[in-house]
C-alpha cells in the first residue's frame, strides 16, 4: 500500500498558491496589457489585431477553466498542475521568438488554457488546505496573488523594455514565471479524492440540474455577470494603451515608465486587498448589495479616462477598476454557492461560461470600434454602460427574490 502524502502546511501552500496566481493571472493572462502598446509601436499592430490576441487568450482561459474539472484527482492532477506551471512560463517567453501573428495567436490561446487550468487547480488545492486548517477567510490573501502579479508586471515591463523592447518583456516575464514555479511545485499538490473542486464542494448530493426555484435568480445573475465580463475586460486589456493614447508619452515617471504603466501598477495594488474588503462587506450587507456597489464603482472607473487623463484621475480610475473586478468574481461565487447548495458545480459552471463569453467578445468589439473611430472612447462608453446595466439587473435581483437569497 502506498503511504499517504503528508498534509500540506498552511503557509507554504498559501505561498505556492499566490505564486501560481502571479504566473497564471498576473503574467499569463494580464501581462499582455502593459506590453501591448510597446508591440503596437514597434510592429504597427492594429487595435483589431491586438483585440483578437486578447480574445484568444480569454477563449483559452474559458476552455481551461471548464476542462480542469475533468482531470483526475490526486497524482494525475498534481502532475498536470506542475506541467502547466512550466508550460505557462514557456508560452510567455516564446512570444519573443517570432513576429508571426498566427504563432502569437496560438501562444495566447495556449497560455489562456493553461491559466484556466492553473487557476482551478490551485484554488482547489489552496481552499482544501484552508478548510483543513480552519482558516477559510485567508482565501482573500490567496486571491491577492492576482493583484501582486499585475503590479509586478506593471513595474517590470517598462524596465525590461529598456533592455530590448517588447521581446525583453516577454523573455523577462517568462524567466520570472519559471522562478515562481519552483515554490508552487515544491509546496502545492492535489490531495487524493479531491476531484470535486472545493469551490464547488457542498454537503449533500450534488445535482446535475438547477432546482426550479433558483433558475430565475441565477439567470439574472448570469446576465449581469456576462455584462461584467464584457465591460471590465476593455480596461483589463487596453487600459495602458488608452492612457498612453490620451496622455501621450510626455510624462516620464521614472521606473514606472509612463502614465499607463503607473496606472497598471495601481490596478494591481488595488486588487491585492480588494477580496478581503469585499468579503468583509458582504458579511454585513450581503453579496447582492455589494455586487451592485462594486459594479457602480467600476463603471465610474472605466469611464473616467473619457474626461481626464491627468495623474490623479488616472490613478483613481485604476483604483476603482482594480478594486472591483476580482471582488465581483468572489461575490458571484459566494452568492452562487449560497443560492444553489445542491447544484453548485453546474451553477458556477454556467456563471463561468457567461462571464467567459463576455470576456471573449469585449476585446474583439473594442478593437474593431477603436480601429474604425481612431480612439477607445466609444468602447469605454459601451463598457461602462454594460456594467451599469449589470448593476440594474442586480437591483432587479435584489427586489424580486426572497430576502434570504438577496442578502
Amino acid at each position: 500500500m502506498t503511504p499517504e502524502a503528508p498534509a500540506l502546511s498552511l503557509k507554504p501552500a498559501l505561498i505556492g498558491g499566490i505564486c501560481t496566481l502571479i504566473i497564471a493571472m498576473g503574467i499569463g493572462r494580464f501581462a499582455y496589457t502593459p506590453i501591448l502598446p510597446e508591440m503596437q509601436s514597434a510592429l504597427g499592430l492594429s487595435h483589431a489585431q491586438t483585440g483578437l490576441l486578447a480574445s484568444l487568450n480569454y477563449l483559452g482561459y474559458l476552455i481551461g477553466a471548464l476542462a480542469a474539472g475533468y482531470v483526475t484527482s490526486g497524482s494525475a492532477r498534481t502532475t498536470a498542475f506542475r506541467l502547466a506551471l512550466l508550460l505557462s512560463a514557456a508560452t510567455t517567453g516564446l512570444m519573443a521568438a517570432s513576429e508571426w501573428f498566427a504563432f502569437w495567436g496560438f501562444l495566447r490561446l495556449s497560455s489562456g488554457i493553461i491559466s484556466g487550468l492553473l487557476f482551478v487547480f490551485s484554488a482547489d488545492m489552496v481552499m482544501r488546505v484552508l478548510a483543513d486548517s480552519g482558516r477559510p477567510r485567508l482565501l482573500g490573501v490567496y486571491f491577492g496573488g492576482v493583484g501582486i502579479g499585475i503590479a509586478v508586471s506593471g513595474l517590470l515591463v517598462p524596465a525590461l523594455a529598456h533592455l530590448g523592447s517588447w521581446q525583453a518583456d516577454w523573455i523577462g516575464l517568462g524567466l520570472l514565471a519559471t522562478l515562481l514555479a519552483l515554490p508552487a511545485i515544491l509546496w502545492l499538490r492535489d490531495a487524493p479524492g479531491s476531484a470535486k473542486s472545493q469551490v464547488d464542494a457542498n454537503p449533500g448530493k450534488q445535482q446535475k440540474r438547477l432546482p426550479p426555484a433558483v433558475v430565475f435568480p441565477l439567470t439574472i445573475l448570469g446576465l449581469a455577470y456576462f455584462l461584467e465580463g464584457l465591460g471590465y475586460i476593455v480596461s483589463g486589456t487596453f487600459l495602458v494603451a488608452i492612457l498612453q493614447d490620451k496622455a501621450g508619452d510626455a510624462i516620464a515617471l521614472g521606473i514606472f515608465g509612463d502614465m499607463g504603466n503607473l496606472a497598471w501598477v495601481m490596478v494591481g495594488l488595488a486588487v491585492a486587498p480588494s477580496c478581503l474588503i469585499w468579503s468583509w462587506a458582504a458579511q454585513r450587507w450581503g453579496e447582492v448589495r455589494c455586487m451592485i456597489a462594486a459594479h457602480l464603482l467600476q463603471a465610474v472607473g472605466v469611464a473616467l479616462p473619457l474626461f481626464s487623463t491627468a495623474l490623479l484621475p488616472s490613478l483613481l480610475a485604476a483604483t476603482l477598476f482594480g478594486g472591483t473586478f476580482v471582488g465581483i468574481t468572489l461575490l458571484v461565487v459566494a452568492y452562487t454557492r449560497k443560492v444553489a447548495p445542491t447544484a453548485t458545480a453546474v451553477a458556477i459552471g454556467l456563471m463561468t461560461a457567461a462571464f467567459g463569453l463576455g470576456q471573449i467578445l469585449g476585446p474583439l468589439i473594442a478593437g474593431l470600434l477603436a480601429e474604425r473611430s481612431g480612439s477607445f472612447d466609444s468602447s469605454l462608453i459601451l463598457s461602462s454602460l454594460a456594467v451599469v446595466i449589470g448593476a440594474g439587473l442586480l437591483l432587479l435581483l435584489l427586489k424580486t427574490t426572497p430576502n434570504a437569497l438577496s442578502k
